[in-house]
């Protein structure tokens, strides 16, 4: 046996550690393929498809990013510790017949086809070289959520299936399926680009400028995370809520395309934070602390945004609040 057992509150609860490591390694696998497969990739193949009918590369990622985002709500509430299973969570027979089906399924190489719920499918129109980076950003968070699930009894926490409302299944088998899917999506993307027909030049996209400085992509992105990793640092002290920083853009089309949302939980803290104008005018200088390019810096958006918000707004969905 992998788990072990820990007593808490004279109740026994089962922990499966190299469960978790194991779900977590394939996440990495995951990362890993994509970098080495599609880093190079230009827009117009990115948005290519074999046919009408089929899915782009770029779709098979927006797909995944969707698909995380749905698990987030429940996923955030139970490594805060205030999960609460419904009745029908508790006492559903099917839960254990759910999982079994939805890996039997969901495996990384296809039996056959499903058409994904409506609530996950991605967009019907070309999206952006930026879908790259927020699938990178929302499979972090995924895989995060996924660690912070160490000491949960993943057998015994039973969760809600976000796209069919009576379908219920335990959070290690969620964990199961959800790895094998983006595999299969992932694998996917890799056919799209193997397909004989995929288009071997259509114009990379990318930024050309001889000096390197400021406008090479992967400095500006060091740019980035360091001004998101200096955000954070300012926000900690003043915010007694769980919060994380999320960003996004086409910075390496033009630096000027780029957004950060700080993430924290209720209005009242969004309010507090967004009506602080010396706070504002810090994190605004941050982008000429770390020589953000000068003439990109007062396109740059930082704003606030909340859980409830989220919830009231795009039921829970921060992809597609954001989108």
């Amino acid at each position: 046996m992998n788990d072990f057992s820990i007593v808490i509150f004279g109740e026994p609860k089962m922990i499966d550690e190299p469960f978790i490591k194991t779900i977590l390694q394939k996440g990495i696998e995951a990362k890993e393929k994509i970098r080495s497969e599609f880093s190079n990739i230009s827009l117009a193949q990115l948005n290519w498809k074999t046919s009408a009918e089929s899915r782009s590369i770029a779709q098979c990622l927006e797909h995944l990013a969707i698909s995380h985002s749905t698990y987030f709500p429940a996923l955030e509430r139970i490594t805060e510790g205030a999960y609460k299973m419904s009745f029908w969570e508790r006492f559903s027979p099917f839960s254990a017949v759910c999982g079994r089906l939805l890996k039997d399924q969901l495996q990384e190489q296809p039996k056959k086809k499903f058409r994904a719920p409506t609530i996950i499918r991605p967009s019907v129109s070309d999206l952006t070289m930026e879908i790259i980076e927020h699938y990178h950003q929302s499979l972090d968070k995924f895989l995060q959520y996924i660690s912070d699930c160490r000491n949960v009894d993943i057998d015994k926490t039973i969760i809600t299936s976000p796209a069919i409302g009576i379908v219920t299944y335990s959070l290690r088998d969620a964990f199961q399926f959800l790895i094998q899917h983006e595999h299969r999506h992932i694998n996917q993307a890799i056919r799209v680009k193997e397909n004989n027909n995929f288009p071997t030049d259509m114009g990379r996209t990318t930024v050309m400028n001889p000096t390197k400085d400021p406008y090479d992509k992967e400095l500006i992105k060091r740019k980035i995370l360091n001004i998101k990793n200096d955000i954070e640092k300012l926000i900690r002290p003043i915010c007694a809520e769980r919060f994380f920083t999320d960003w996004y853009g086409a910075y390496d089309i033009d630096p000027k395309h780029l957004v950060y949302w700080i993430c924290v939980q209720s209005d009242k803290m969004k309010n507090k934070l967004s009506e602080n104008n010396e706070l504002t005018t810090t994190l605004r200088e941050l982008l000429e602390k770390h020589h953000y390019p000068p003439e990109s810096q007062k396109f740059v958006h930082i704003g606030f945004e909340s859980q409830e918000t989220i919830d009231r707004e795009s039921k829970g969905n921060w992809y597609y609040h954001f989108k």
